[in-house]
């Protein structure tokens, strides 16, 4: 099974396996296969902050992964960062041109232009 595989779920840990998750990745900083797992994990469990900073160290070492995008602008997104996550959709359009994370982060930026602002 390949690290690729996890970001097919949604897995719900325990506040405990967040903080094996966090331990872990400190002893393994350059891991990035599992730093790619443990980021998809806080994403998954709405901890935003967390999967933001994972996403970001991934895509220092990673710049031309999709899905780190992706996945970075979702989190974004949820933790209110409207402008930074627009970027990173249109990061993910221009790197991935016709992939599933282009067609999914093009569909987001349509719904944001379908909500009318609030007056």
């Amino acid at each position: 099974m390949t690290t690729r595989t996890f970001t097919n779920f949604k897995m719900r840990i325990s506040v405990q396996d967040v903080k094996k998750l966090e331990e872990r990745i400190r002893e393994h900083p350059d891991n990035l296969d599992y730093l790619d797992w443990a980021a998809f994990a806080f994403y998954s469990n709405g901890l935003f902050p967390k999967a933001i900073a994972g996403y970001k160290r991934l895509i220092a070492s990673r710049p031309d992964n999709p899905s780190y995008h992706y996945y970075l602008a979702n989190a974004l997104y949820r933790n209110g960062d409207i402008n930074s996550a627009i970027r990173e959709w249109n990061t993910v359009i221009r790197i991935d041109t016709r992939g599933q994370f282009s067609l999914r982060s093009k569909r987001k930026l349509h719904q944001l232009e379908d909500v009318e602002p609030e007056k």
